[in-house]
């Protein structure tokens, strides 16, 4: 296990004064890069900060960790917080060598957050936006939780009923085909009413489209939608359900 350092509020977007926070392992070498984004359903304004736990426990693994923040409703729209996730990764492609040695990419997020990876991820205009391919420039992607369908919070924008299951545009779904980097797909046995359904619609769906590359999806079993992501708090030391799995995918494909 290696210490960790962290570097906080670096400035990524200057138009909208967005942050991100490293956390660096202290190591020799290129290490992984992680960039995770947080949860909250568009709505939450405790922002990077949610991440904190995930990624020391990564880099304590030798995985450089970024943390962005994003805009959120209502002062904020669709697509404007996809945008900022594209913004976030462009910088880290340019800029992160500044800060560390950088091997492998990877992009990843957690509920809202995993909605917003997955359309980074599916719907390629959006880093095509800053020269950047969504199936080449990145090496891997992790969603942790989040809905393939059009996010709830998003339907709720538009005065649509927030539990109607849609599938436009807006939606990760709507986007998938055959090619891409490897997928790491987790959702638990007790999350969000009907986010273990939708995610198995996604699994269904690549397989559909004969998804060139490795798709590991894991249903964590005994966890809800958010714990799998923390230490247990009888046992603090313990490193997280989610740090585990999803290092050893970082790991193998780094």
């Amino acid at each position: 296990m290696y210490s960790v350092k962290a570097l906080k509020d670096i400035c990524y977007d200057s138009e909208h004064d967005l942050l991100l926070d490293l956390y660096l392992p202290e190591k020799d070498g290129p290490c992984p890069v992680f960039v995770f984004f947080h949860g909250g359903g568009f709505e939450d304004y405790r922002q990077k900060d949610m991440g904190e736990p995930l990624s020391r426990e990564l880099a304590a693994q030798g995985i450089l960790c970024v943390n962005p923040a994003y805009r959120h409703y209502p002062k904020a729209r669709f697509p404007d917080y996809i945008e900022d996730g594209a913004a976030a990764v462009a910088w880290v492609k340019k800029h992160l060598g500044e800060y560390a040695q950088t091997g492998k990419l990877f992009v990843g997020g957690h509920s809202a957050g995993g909605y917003l990876a997955m359309l980074l991820c599916f719907d390629g205009h959006y880093l095509a936006g800053h020269g950047m391919d969504a199936k080449t420039g990145v090496d891997g992607y992790i969603f942790a939780s989040g809905q393939p369908t059009t996010h709830f919070n998003i339907l709720k924008e538009d005065g649509t009923d927030p539990r109607a299951v849609m599938i436009d545009h807006r939606a990760p779904l709507y986007h998938v085909r055959g090619d891409g980097p490897p997928l790491q797909i987790l959702c638990t046995d007790n999350d969000i009413r009907n986010r273990l359904v939708q995610t198995q619609l996604l699994v269904g769906t690549l397989e559909h489209f004969e998804y060139a590359s490795e798709v590991d999806f894991r249903v964590l079993e005994g966890y809800g939608h958010n714990n799998y992501l923390f230490p247990d708090e009888k046992r603090p030391e313990t490193p997280s359900c989610g740090s585990r799995v999803i290092g050893e995918f970082i790991k193998k494909h780094s």
